[in-house]
Parts: C-alpha cells; sequence; structure tokens
C-alpha cells in the first residue's frame, strides 16, 4: 500500500504540473482582455425631430422681445463669419468701395473668375489668395454688394488686373490676339452689411 500511494501521490504531482503548463502556454496565446471602452457614444445629429425644433422655435419665439431676437439674429450672422471676412467687412465700413472685376472666356459666357479685388490685402486678411471666396460667402450672407463701375478710379482697376491672383485667368481667357472680356465693378458693404457692422463695431461701447 505505501507503494501504491507513493505512486499515485507522484501521478497526480505530474498531472498538475502539466495542467499547469497548458494553462500557461493557452494565456500566453491568448489576447488579453479587452478593456472597457471610454469613447463616448456621439450624439444623433438632431437632439429631436424637424417638427420638435419647429415647436421649441415657436414657443421660445413666444417670450422674446425685440432687443433679444435682435442680439440672437446678429450673433448667428456672426457665427458664419471667418476673421478674415470680418476684416473684409471693417475695411470696406472704413473705405471707399473696393473696385473688383470678373473674368470671362472670350466669345463665351464662362466665367473664370469672380469678384476678384484688392479688398484682401487692404483689409489685411491672412489668406489673401482666397480674397474672391471670401467676397463670395459675404456676397451669399447679403452683407457685401456689387455696384456699377468706377470711371474715376482706373488705376484701382489696373492694379487688380496686374495682380498675381488674376493674371491667369486673363491669359486663360484670351482668345488668339483677343483679350478675355472683362467686367468692371466696385464692391461695398449692402445696407444689411452696414446694419451689421454698426451694431458690432468694436469701438462702440454698448
Amino acid at each position: 500500500m505505501g507503494l501504491l500511494n507513493t505512486a499515485v501521490s507522484v501521478v497526480a504531482t505530474v498531472e498538475r504540473t502539466m495542467w499547469g503548463l497548458v494553462r500557461a502556454r493557452m494565456d500566453a496565446a491568448s489576447p488579453p482582455p479587452a478593456r472597457p471602452s471610454l469613447t463616448v457614444a456621439p450624439e444623433p445629429r438632431f437632439a429631436a425631430s424637424p417638427r420638435d425644433m419647429m415647436t421649441a422655435l415657436l414657443s421660445e419665439s413666444l417670450e422674446h422681445d425685440a432687443l433679444s431676437s435682435e442680439r440672437e439674429y446678429l450673433v448667428a450672422v456672426l457665427r458664419q463669419l471667418l476673421p478674415d471676412e470680418a476684416r473684409i467687412i471693417a475695411a470696406l465700413a472704413d473705405g471707399a468701395p473696393a473696385s473688383t472685376v470678373s473674368v470671362y472666356r472670350r466669345g463665351t459666357s464662362d466665367v473664370l473668375l469672380s469678384n476678384a479685388s484688392l479688398i484682401g490685402r487692404t483689409a489685411a486678411v491672412t489668406l489673401p489668395s482666397r480674397t474672391t471666396r471670401y467676397v463670395a460667402h459675404l456676397l451669399h450672407l447679403g452683407l457685401v454688394e456689387t455696384g456699377p463701375e468706377d470711371k474715376a478710379n482706373e488705376v484701382g482697376y489696373e492694379m487688380v488686373l496686374a495682380d498675381r491672383e488674376v493674371r491667369p485667368a486673363l491669359k486663360e481667357g484670351a482668345l488668339g490676339k483677343l483679350p478675355a472680356r472683362v467686367e468692371r465693378k466696385t464692391l461695398r458693404l449692402s445696407e444689411h452689411g452696414r446694419a451689421l457692422w454698426e451694431a458690432t463695431r468694436p469701438d462702440v461701447t454698448e
């Protein structure tokens, strides 16, 4: 019996040792348990249905007076502006209308460049090459508008036509020896833009 018990004990020890080795290898081969994600689930695009949003706006309008509605409107417009666009508004508010040209391909109505001007450089914007895009956005918002050519400012138009952003369009729009068609206008604040500036200009204390 003594020898039998000893044999059984040895076998049990060997089995435990082998099972321990097997478990160690299995643990090494298995990927570590995933940590709980700390990522916050994105909010839905609309927190409420369009009908609920309209209902909320109508309900809110009952609590507004003229002053609060005007302030909210101004904030909504200003939030659509880039800093460079604000510089252009300030420059037009404090100066004369800017000379602007649009370039068309000769013999067609294809627009190669719209409302190019030096107002970006005048306003010292950080990206002068994007002035035409800034102007297009301000036109879309109704803050600026174009007017007729200023025939007394020939020098101003010549400077715009000599600008490095305009010369490629002039070259592309030419047809043989015929130059590209150029439309001259002026750029100024619209009535809406002027009202916005007067209500928000930084040099006026509320």
